[in-house]
């Protein structure tokens, strides 16, 4: 799990408002909250959420709705950007990353934060800029590694 920079506060680094990032997946979901500092984006907080495979369905998306709402109430976001669904790729995952999809909606609905979706192809051109980027590449590049 990645802090906030030492020694600047959030209200200090935030030139537009901060947004809470989050790649939905039920074993593991990311989350990301970014501002801007001097013009410049920066990583105020990452983390990924793993749930056990052997709990209940229900209460691994609850682990994540709680997850996600602490990420809120301490961050305080502006807004949510999420990962869009690829349904094109293999549908039973992407039934089983709706239902994590549907508990962070729900957690951003309780809070009042309007959500955004973008596509994995559009995360990685504004994290790296190149959209061939890999995982790797792209944690590099927004100062996660």
């Amino acid at each position: 799990m990645f802090d906030r920079e030492p020694g600047i506060e959030q209200t200090e680094q935030v030139f537009d408002s901060c947004v809470l990032g989050v790649d939905p997946g039920v074993s593991a979901l990311g989350l990301a909250a970014v501002a801007r500092h001097e013009r410049k984006p920066v990583l105020l907080f990452a983390d990924t959420v793993r749930t056990p495979s052997d709990l209940p369905d229900a209460t691994r998306l609850r682990l994540l709705h709680d997850a996600v709402a602490r990420a809120i109430a301490t961050h305080r976001p502006g807004s949510v950007a999420i990962e869009r669904i690829a349904w094109n790729k293999n549908q039973v995952s992407a039934m089983i990353v709706a239902r994590a999809t549907g508990v962070i909606l729900l957690a951003a609905a309780e809070a009042g934060l309007e959500v955004e979706e973008y596509g994995s192809l559009e995360v990685k051109m504004a994290v790296t800029g190149h959209a061939g980027s890999q995982a790797p590449q792209s944690m590099h590049s927004s100062g996660c590694m």
